[in-house]
């Protein structure tokens, strides 16, 4: 019992000493999948159709199937955009993260068929 109350207060000392990890553990996912024909595009802060300002310094990670490992990695430039080697088509899982921002998750589909060249992705931050 004493050990259980002990684990207990060292993590709410953790959570008290650093809030921004807490921060970081809501997320967004979205259920549709965006297309593209490349795999490169730009990320807004916010809403994407009111001209948000580009996300700089976001990481941005092609995972594996249910987003459980990383197969690469990018960071975004000071104009939000970032790019992948060409790879493969179809779904990939993308994850954006930034500090201060929603972790966020989406399957994006490679296509030569998809109507945009590029993804216009956003992010939101956290609350």
């Amino acid at each position: 019992m004493k050990h259980c109350f002990l684990v207990m207060t060292a993590t709410v000392l953790s959570l008290a000493a650093n809030p921004i990890s807490a921060h970081s553990q809501f997320s967004v996912q979205y259920e549709r999948v965006f297309q593209s024909r490349s795999f490169s595009g730009t990320i807004s802060v916010g809403s994407i159709k009111n001209n948000a300002p580009k996300a700089n310094g976001v990481l941005v990670e092609d995972m594996s199937e249910g987003w459980k490992t990383v197969i690469a990695s990018t960071v975004t430039d000071e104009s939000g955009h970032f790019s992948f080697a060409p790879t493969s088509k179809g779904v990939h899982y993308l994850r954006l993260s930034a500090k201060g921002f929603r972790i966020t998750r989406m399957k994006v589909r490679i296509s030569k068929w998809a109507r945009k060249r590029d993804l216009s992705l956003e992010i939101t931050v956290a609350t």
